[in-house]
């Protein structure tokens, strides 16, 4: 019985006809009293009948040294791609200040769509379990302290000459980690998709509107073999 169920684990992560999607994305990001960041981040969609799952690991680093390792797993069900649910869990280690958090969220998306143009709204709610100066190689279960906060998206993209969209974010949520409400970002992105390939390229601004990370500029590109 383990054997099947291990071989079954391994068809369905590495069957090239159930991958439907790779990911790809690299980024710079830089702070007024921080050195430039780079993150590349790396996954995979897997689609189903009964809805998407995700496997993402992002990596960060300095011109200094190596910043933190994400790694994310996510679900999510949609109704024609216009209603729909995930839920998320991401660990992160920091190995500069030898600390790590995991994340657990729960989000509830809206996209409606016209002819000419998209709408983006999602809503939700994270518990991040935070250890300080000790590392958690994959889980944090005793942690120093815990939060629990909102998590939401509202934006609009206007389609034009067939595959392209100008969109415009206003977000907590990104493709991998959630922010703090007091630290939200503006994005402003530029799509093309095609039936084989997506582009993305985009600039934030990250604020900063109370306690939490300081405000950031981040430049990045990502894209997506289907």
């Amino acid at each position: 019985m383990r054997k099947f169920a291990l071989a079954s684990l391994l068809i369905f992560l590495c069957n090239p006809l159930d991958a439907s999607t790779f990911r790809g994305d690299l980024r710079y990001m830089q702070s007024p009293f921080s050195p430039l960041e780079q993150a590349a981040t790396v996954g995979l969609d897997f689609d189903r009948a009964w809805g998407r799952l995700s496997a993402l690991g992002r990596f960060t680093h300095s011109l200094v040294d190596f910043q933190s390792v994400d790694l994310m797993g996510e679900y999510r069900y949609s109704f024609r791609e216009v209603v729909g649910a995930r839920i998320r869990a991401l660990h992160r280690n920091r190995f500069r200040q030898t600390s790590a958090t995991t994340w657990y969220g729960a989000f509830a998306d809206f996209t409606p769509r016209l002819a000419f143009a998209s709408f983006y709204f999602s809503f939700g709610g994270y518990l991040s379990m935070h250890r300080v100066a000790s590392p958690a190689l994959f889980l944090v279960l005793n942690p120093s302290f815990t939060e629990v906060n909102f998590a939401l998206t509202t934006g609009v993209g206007v389609h034009f000459m067939g595959r392209n969209e100008i969109r415009v974010v206003l977000s907590t949520i990104d493709s991998v980690e959630v922010h703090n409400p007091n630290h939200p970002f503006l994005e402003v992105a530029w799509l093309r998709k095609n039936p084989t390939w997506a582009l993305k390229t985009y600039v934030r601004y990250h604020a900063l509107l109370g306690f939490g990370r300081e405000q950031a500029w981040v430049a990045g590109a990502e894209i997506a073999a289907l």
